[in-house]
Protein backbone atom coordinates (compact mmCIF):
# COMPACT_ATOMS: atom_id res chain seq x y z
CA UNK A 1 0.00 0.00 0.00
CA UNK A 2 2.77 2.36 0.80
CA UNK A 3 4.50 1.68 -2.49
CA UNK A 4 1.27 2.28 -4.43
CA UNK A 5 0.53 5.49 -2.59
CA UNK A 6 4.04 6.71 -3.30
CA UNK A 7 3.84 5.99 -7.04
CA UNK A 8 0.34 7.37 -7.59
CA UNK A 9 1.37 11.06 -7.47
CA UNK A 10 4.02 10.30 -10.07
CA UNK A 11 1.90 8.15 -12.43
CA UNK A 12 -1.16 10.39 -12.66
CA UNK A 13 0.66 13.55 -13.85
CA UNK A 14 2.57 11.42 -16.35
CA UNK A 15 -0.64 9.96 -17.73
CA UNK A 16 -2.24 13.40 -17.97
CA UNK A 17 0.88 14.74 -19.71
CA UNK A 18 0.71 11.91 -22.25
CA UNK A 19 -2.84 12.96 -23.18
CA UNK A 20 -2.02 16.66 -23.48
CA UNK A 21 1.31 16.62 -25.37
CA UNK A 22 1.32 16.55 -29.22
CA UNK A 23 1.97 13.03 -30.48
CA UNK A 24 4.86 12.19 -32.78
CA UNK A 25 4.00 8.48 -32.67
CA UNK A 26 2.10 8.64 -35.93
CA UNK A 27 -1.52 8.84 -36.95
CA UNK A 28 -3.68 10.22 -39.74
CA UNK A 29 -3.95 14.00 -39.72
CA UNK A 30 -4.89 17.06 -41.79
CA UNK A 31 -2.47 19.89 -42.56
CA UNK A 32 -3.56 23.08 -40.76
CA UNK A 33 -4.99 26.22 -42.31
CA UNK A 34 -2.33 28.32 -40.56
CA UNK A 35 0.55 26.06 -39.53
CA UNK A 36 3.48 27.60 -37.69
CA UNK A 37 6.02 26.30 -40.22
CA UNK A 38 6.16 24.35 -43.45
CA UNK A 39 7.85 21.31 -41.87
CA UNK A 40 5.99 18.01 -42.26
CA UNK A 41 7.64 16.55 -39.15
CA UNK A 42 6.22 19.15 -36.73
CA UNK A 43 3.13 17.81 -34.87
CA UNK A 44 1.73 21.32 -34.23
CA UNK A 45 1.27 21.79 -37.99
CA UNK A 46 -1.38 19.05 -38.11
CA UNK A 47 -4.84 18.37 -36.73
CA UNK A 48 -4.85 16.35 -34.56
CA UNK A 49 -1.34 17.27 -33.39
CA UNK A 50 0.61 14.32 -34.67
CA UNK A 51 2.92 13.50 -37.55
CA UNK A 52 1.70 11.09 -40.25
CA UNK A 53 4.72 8.85 -40.70
CA UNK A 54 3.61 5.24 -40.32
CA UNK A 55 2.27 2.84 -43.01
CA UNK A 56 -1.41 3.06 -41.95
CA UNK A 57 -1.38 6.87 -41.76
CA UNK A 58 -3.14 9.17 -44.21
CA UNK A 59 -1.85 12.71 -44.70
CA UNK A 60 -4.68 15.00 -45.83
CA UNK A 61 -4.25 18.43 -47.40
CA UNK A 62 -7.04 20.96 -47.84
CA UNK A 63 -6.95 24.76 -47.87
CA UNK A 64 -3.86 26.23 -46.20
CA UNK A 65 -1.87 29.44 -46.12
CA UNK A 66 1.40 27.48 -46.01
CA UNK A 67 1.72 25.29 -49.08
CA UNK A 68 5.49 24.68 -49.41
CA UNK A 69 6.05 21.61 -47.26
CA UNK A 70 9.45 20.18 -46.45
CA UNK A 71 10.06 16.66 -45.15
CA UNK A 72 13.16 16.85 -42.93
CA UNK A 73 13.27 13.23 -41.77
CA UNK A 74 12.05 10.14 -43.59
CA UNK A 75 8.38 9.20 -43.30
CA UNK A 76 6.17 6.41 -44.61
CA UNK A 77 2.43 6.86 -45.06
CA UNK A 78 -0.31 4.81 -46.60
CA UNK A 79 -1.82 7.66 -48.58
CA UNK A 80 -1.60 11.35 -49.35
CA UNK A 81 -5.02 12.91 -50.04
CA UNK A 82 -5.76 16.31 -51.52
CA UNK A 83 -9.39 17.23 -50.89
CA UNK A 84 -11.76 19.07 -53.24
CA UNK A 85 -10.75 22.72 -53.41
CA UNK A 86 -7.36 22.12 -51.81
CA UNK A 87 -4.63 24.71 -52.25
CA UNK A 88 -1.76 24.01 -54.67
CA UNK A 89 0.93 22.32 -52.58
CA UNK A 90 4.57 21.42 -53.15
CA UNK A 91 5.83 18.56 -50.98
CA UNK A 92 9.63 18.25 -51.00
CA UNK A 93 11.92 15.46 -49.83
CA UNK A 94 15.23 17.15 -49.01
CA UNK A 95 18.63 15.44 -49.52
CA UNK A 96 19.00 12.29 -47.44
CA UNK A 97 15.24 11.99 -46.81
CA UNK A 98 12.74 9.49 -48.22
CA UNK A 99 8.98 9.84 -48.53
CA UNK A 100 7.52 6.34 -48.84
CA UNK A 101 3.89 5.84 -49.84
CA UNK A 102 2.83 2.23 -49.41
CA UNK A 103 -0.98 2.13 -49.30
CA UNK A 104 -3.48 3.60 -51.75
CA UNK A 105 -1.04 6.26 -52.90
CA UNK A 106 -1.77 9.85 -53.88
CA UNK A 107 -5.38 10.91 -54.34
CA UNK A 108 -6.08 14.30 -55.85
CA UNK A 109 -9.64 15.70 -55.86
CA UNK A 110 -8.49 19.33 -55.76
CA UNK A 111 -9.05 19.94 -59.46
CA UNK A 112 -5.47 21.22 -59.88
CA UNK A 113 -2.15 19.47 -60.21
CA UNK A 114 -0.22 18.95 -56.98
CA UNK A 115 3.56 19.03 -56.85
CA UNK A 116 6.18 16.75 -55.35
CA UNK A 117 9.92 17.33 -55.53
CA UNK A 118 13.19 15.67 -54.60
CA UNK A 119 16.69 17.15 -54.50
CA UNK A 120 20.24 16.08 -53.73
CA UNK A 121 23.55 17.45 -52.50
CA UNK A 122 26.71 16.21 -50.76
CA UNK A 123 24.55 14.97 -47.86
CA UNK A 124 22.71 12.50 -50.05
CA UNK A 125 19.62 12.31 -52.22
CA UNK A 126 15.96 12.94 -51.60
CA UNK A 127 13.71 10.11 -52.79
CA UNK A 128 10.00 9.44 -53.23
CA UNK A 129 9.18 5.73 -53.15
CA UNK A 130 5.90 4.03 -54.06
CA UNK A 131 5.38 0.55 -52.62
CA UNK A 132 2.69 -2.12 -52.84
CA UNK A 133 -0.14 -1.00 -55.11
CA UNK A 134 0.28 2.73 -54.46
CA UNK A 135 -0.27 5.18 -57.31
CA UNK A 136 1.35 8.53 -57.99
CA UNK A 137 -2.13 9.79 -58.79
CA UNK A 138 -3.67 11.79 -61.60
CA UNK A 139 -2.49 15.15 -62.87
CA UNK A 140 0.32 15.55 -60.34
CA UNK A 141 3.87 16.69 -61.05
CA UNK A 142 7.02 15.07 -59.70
CA UNK A 143 10.38 16.78 -60.24
CA UNK A 144 13.70 15.14 -59.46
CA UNK A 145 15.99 18.16 -59.06
CA UNK A 146 19.48 16.80 -59.49
CA UNK A 147 22.39 18.95 -58.31
CA UNK A 148 24.95 16.61 -56.80
CA UNK A 149 28.04 14.68 -57.76
CA UNK A 150 26.90 11.18 -58.73
CA UNK A 151 28.72 9.46 -55.85
CA UNK A 152 26.32 11.02 -53.34
CA UNK A 153 23.23 9.61 -55.04
CA UNK A 154 20.71 11.39 -57.22
CA UNK A 155 17.25 12.84 -56.68
CA UNK A 156 14.82 10.07 -57.57
CA UNK A 157 11.26 8.78 -57.77
CA UNK A 158 11.02 4.99 -57.59
CA UNK A 159 8.24 2.41 -57.96
CA UNK A 160 8.15 -1.09 -56.46
CA UNK A 161 5.64 -3.90 -56.14
CA UNK A 162 2.65 -3.24 -58.38
CA UNK A 163 2.68 0.52 -57.85
CA UNK A 164 2.14 2.82 -60.81
CA UNK A 165 2.77 6.40 -61.96
CA UNK A 166 -0.89 7.13 -62.79
CA UNK A 167 -1.30 10.07 -65.16
CA UNK A 168 1.33 12.17 -63.44
CA UNK A 169 4.19 14.02 -65.10
CA UNK A 170 7.68 13.18 -63.87
CA UNK A 171 10.70 15.29 -64.85
CA UNK A 172 14.31 14.27 -64.34
CA UNK A 173 16.40 17.42 -64.47
CA UNK A 174 20.09 17.68 -65.34
CA UNK A 175 22.37 20.13 -63.48
CA UNK A 176 24.64 20.64 -66.48
CA UNK A 177 27.88 20.19 -64.56
CA UNK A 178 30.77 17.84 -65.23
CA UNK A 179 30.61 14.56 -63.30
CA UNK A 180 27.15 15.43 -61.95
CA UNK A 181 24.24 13.10 -62.57
CA UNK A 182 20.75 13.91 -63.75
CA UNK A 183 17.53 12.97 -61.99
CA UNK A 184 16.35 9.36 -61.90
CA UNK A 185 12.99 7.59 -62.21
CA UNK A 186 13.03 3.84 -61.67
CA UNK A 187 10.48 1.05 -62.06
CA UNK A 188 11.09 -2.32 -60.40
CA UNK A 189 9.22 -5.57 -59.63
CA UNK A 190 5.86 -5.43 -61.46
CA UNK A 191 5.42 -1.67 -61.30
CA UNK A 192 4.14 0.36 -64.24
CA UNK A 193 4.59 3.80 -65.75
CA UNK A 194 0.86 3.53 -66.54
CA UNK A 195 -0.36 6.65 -68.39
CA UNK A 196 2.27 9.05 -67.10
CA UNK A 197 4.57 11.39 -68.99
CA UNK A 198 8.24 11.10 -68.06
CA UNK A 199 10.77 13.63 -69.33
CA UNK A 200 14.55 13.26 -69.17
CA UNK A 201 16.12 16.68 -69.52
CA UNK A 202 19.57 17.67 -70.74
CA UNK A 203 21.48 20.81 -69.73
CA UNK A 204 20.48 24.01 -71.47
CA UNK A 205 24.18 24.55 -72.17
CA UNK A 206 25.66 22.58 -75.02
CA UNK A 207 29.30 22.38 -73.90
CA UNK A 208 29.19 20.22 -70.77
CA UNK A 209 31.85 17.51 -70.69
CA UNK A 210 31.34 14.26 -68.77
CA UNK A 211 27.89 15.16 -67.45
CA UNK A 212 26.02 11.99 -66.44
CA UNK A 213 22.57 11.62 -68.02
CA UNK A 214 19.13 11.93 -66.53
CA UNK A 215 17.56 8.50 -66.65
CA UNK A 216 14.29 6.56 -66.78
CA UNK A 217 14.98 2.97 -65.81
CA UNK A 218 12.90 -0.22 -66.11
CA UNK A 219 13.99 -3.51 -64.50
CA UNK A 220 12.61 -6.88 -63.34
CA UNK A 221 9.09 -7.31 -64.78
CA UNK A 222 8.15 -3.65 -64.83
CA UNK A 223 6.41 -2.09 -67.81
CA UNK A 224 6.20 1.30 -69.46
CA UNK A 225 2.45 0.76 -69.93
CA UNK A 226 0.86 3.51 -72.03
CA UNK A 227 3.27 6.18 -70.86
CA UNK A 228 4.91 8.90 -72.92
CA UNK A 229 8.68 8.67 -72.45
CA UNK A 230 10.83 11.54 -73.68
CA UNK A 231 14.63 11.48 -73.84
CA UNK A 232 16.06 14.86 -74.71
CA UNK A 233 19.33 15.24 -76.57
CA UNK A 234 21.58 18.06 -77.78
CA UNK A 235 22.88 17.42 -81.29
CA UNK A 236 24.59 20.83 -81.27
CA UNK A 237 26.60 20.08 -78.15
CA UNK A 238 30.36 19.81 -78.19
CA UNK A 239 30.31 17.85 -74.93
CA UNK A 240 28.61 14.78 -73.49
CA UNK A 241 24.97 15.76 -73.10
CA UNK A 242 22.32 13.13 -73.44
CA UNK A 243 19.60 11.32 -71.51
CA UNK A 244 18.63 7.67 -71.25
CA UNK A 245 15.65 5.33 -71.26
CA UNK A 246 16.81 1.86 -70.20
CA UNK A 247 15.05 -1.51 -70.21
CA UNK A 248 16.60 -4.45 -68.35
CA UNK A 249 15.65 -8.00 -67.36
CA UNK A 250 12.09 -8.85 -68.44
CA UNK A 251 10.85 -5.27 -68.45
CA UNK A 252 8.91 -4.12 -71.49
CA UNK A 253 8.00 -0.91 -73.29
CA UNK A 254 4.47 -2.31 -73.75
CA UNK A 255 2.37 0.34 -75.56
CA UNK A 256 4.43 3.34 -74.51
CA UNK A 257 5.30 6.19 -76.85
CA UNK A 258 9.04 6.81 -76.81
CA UNK A 259 10.35 10.09 -78.19
CA UNK A 260 14.05 10.74 -78.74
CA UNK A 261 14.52 14.46 -79.14
CA UNK A 262 17.51 16.16 -80.70
CA UNK A 263 18.59 13.14 -82.70
CA UNK A 264 18.56 9.43 -81.98
CA UNK A 265 17.97 6.21 -83.96
CA UNK A 266 15.04 7.47 -86.07
CA UNK A 267 16.67 10.65 -87.40
CA UNK A 268 20.05 8.91 -87.59
CA UNK A 269 18.61 6.04 -89.62
CA UNK A 270 16.79 8.30 -92.07
CA UNK A 271 19.70 10.71 -92.54
CA UNK A 272 22.24 7.90 -92.89
CA UNK A 273 20.13 6.03 -95.45
CA UNK A 274 19.66 9.16 -97.56
CA UNK A 275 23.36 10.00 -97.41
CA UNK A 276 24.32 6.44 -98.41
CA UNK A 277 22.07 6.70 -101.48
CA UNK A 278 23.64 10.05 -102.37
CA UNK A 279 27.12 8.51 -102.08
CA UNK A 280 26.08 5.59 -104.28
CA UNK A 281 24.71 7.96 -106.92
CA UNK A 282 27.87 10.10 -106.95
CA UNK A 283 30.08 7.03 -107.23
CA UNK A 284 28.16 5.90 -110.30
CA UNK A 285 28.41 9.30 -111.98
CA UNK A 286 32.12 10.02 -111.50
CA UNK A 287 34.58 8.96 -114.23
CA UNK A 288 37.98 9.53 -112.57
CA UNK A 289 38.12 6.16 -110.88
CA UNK A 290 36.56 2.78 -111.51
CA UNK A 291 35.36 1.39 -108.13
CA UNK A 292 36.08 -2.26 -107.39
CA UNK A 293 33.86 -4.57 -105.35
CA UNK A 294 35.56 -3.62 -102.07
CA UNK A 295 34.75 0.04 -102.72
CA UNK A 296 31.09 -0.71 -103.38
CA UNK A 297 30.97 -2.93 -100.28
CA UNK A 298 32.43 -0.48 -97.75
CA UNK A 299 31.28 2.82 -99.21
CA UNK A 300 27.78 1.89 -100.37
CA UNK A 301 26.42 -1.56 -99.51
CA UNK A 302 27.44 -1.87 -95.84
CA UNK A 303 26.62 1.77 -94.90
CA UNK A 304 23.21 1.43 -96.56
CA UNK A 305 22.64 -1.84 -94.71
CA UNK A 306 23.72 -0.27 -91.39
CA UNK A 307 21.53 2.83 -91.63
CA UNK A 308 18.60 0.84 -92.95
CA UNK A 309 18.90 -1.49 -89.96
CA UNK A 310 19.13 1.51 -87.62
CA UNK A 311 15.92 2.93 -89.09
CA UNK A 312 14.16 -0.42 -88.74
CA UNK A 313 15.34 -0.80 -85.15
CA UNK A 314 14.06 2.66 -84.30
CA UNK A 315 10.63 1.88 -85.71
CA UNK A 316 10.53 -1.41 -83.78
CA UNK A 317 11.86 0.07 -80.54
CA UNK A 318 8.49 0.08 -78.77
CA UNK A 319 7.12 -3.26 -79.99
CA UNK A 320 10.37 -5.26 -79.82
CA UNK A 321 12.56 -3.30 -77.43
CA UNK A 322 15.19 -5.93 -76.65
CA UNK A 323 15.74 -6.97 -80.27
CA UNK A 324 15.82 -3.33 -81.40
CA UNK A 325 18.47 -2.40 -78.83
CA UNK A 326 20.69 -5.32 -79.91
CA UNK A 327 20.27 -4.20 -83.52
CA UNK A 328 21.30 -0.63 -82.64
CA UNK A 329 24.39 -1.97 -80.85
CA UNK A 330 25.29 -4.11 -83.89
CA UNK A 331 24.89 -1.10 -86.18
CA UNK A 332 27.24 0.93 -83.98
CA UNK A 333 29.93 -1.77 -84.24
CA UNK A 334 29.41 -2.10 -87.99
CA UNK A 335 29.70 1.66 -88.57
CA UNK A 336 32.84 1.74 -86.43
CA UNK A 337 34.40 -1.03 -88.55
CA UNK A 338 33.40 0.73 -91.77
CA UNK A 339 34.88 3.98 -90.53
CA UNK A 340 38.20 2.36 -89.60
CA UNK A 341 38.43 0.55 -92.95
CA UNK A 342 37.52 3.59 -95.03
CA UNK A 343 39.90 5.88 -93.13
CA UNK A 344 42.78 3.50 -93.66
CA UNK A 345 41.81 3.00 -97.30
CA UNK A 346 41.69 6.76 -97.90
CA UNK A 347 45.05 7.43 -96.23
CA UNK A 348 46.69 4.60 -98.18
CA UNK A 349 45.29 5.87 -101.49
CA UNK A 350 46.46 9.44 -100.84
CA UNK A 351 49.98 8.34 -99.86
CA UNK A 352 50.41 6.00 -102.83
CA UNK A 353 48.80 8.43 -105.27
CA UNK A 354 51.05 11.32 -104.20
CA UNK A 355 54.14 9.12 -104.41
CA UNK A 356 53.34 8.40 -108.07
CA UNK A 357 52.93 12.08 -109.04
CA UNK A 358 56.02 13.26 -110.98
CA UNK A 359 57.91 16.11 -109.37
CA UNK A 360 57.28 19.38 -111.20
CA UNK A 361 60.45 21.07 -112.36
CA UNK A 362 60.72 24.82 -111.76
CA UNK A 363 60.21 27.02 -114.81
CA UNK A 364 62.28 30.10 -115.61
CA UNK A 365 60.88 33.21 -114.02
CA UNK A 366 58.66 31.27 -111.64
CA UNK A 367 60.62 32.42 -108.64
CA UNK A 368 61.46 28.83 -107.70
CA UNK A 369 65.06 27.80 -107.27
CA UNK A 370 66.26 24.33 -108.03
CA UNK A 371 68.37 22.51 -105.51
CA UNK A 372 72.08 23.08 -106.03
Amino acid sequence: MKIRSCLTPLILPSCLLAFTLPSADGGSATWDLNPATGVWNTPANWTPETVPHLPPDVATFSVSNVTDITIKSSVEVGAVDFTAGASPFTVSAIPGVTLTISGAGVSNASGIGQNFATSDNSNGAGTIVFMGSATAGDGNTYTNNAHSNAIHGVAATEFFGTSNAGTSTITNTNPGESFHAGGFTGFFDQSSAANSTIINEVPARGDVLDAFPSNTFFADNSTAGNAILIAQGSPHASGDTWSEIDFYDQSTADHATITLEGGGPVSGGVAGTIYSLITLRRAQRQRDYQPVFEDWLFHAILPLLAYGTLLGAALALVARTEVALFAIAAVALLLLSIGIHNSWDTVTYIVLDRSNVPRKEPTPGSGERSAQ
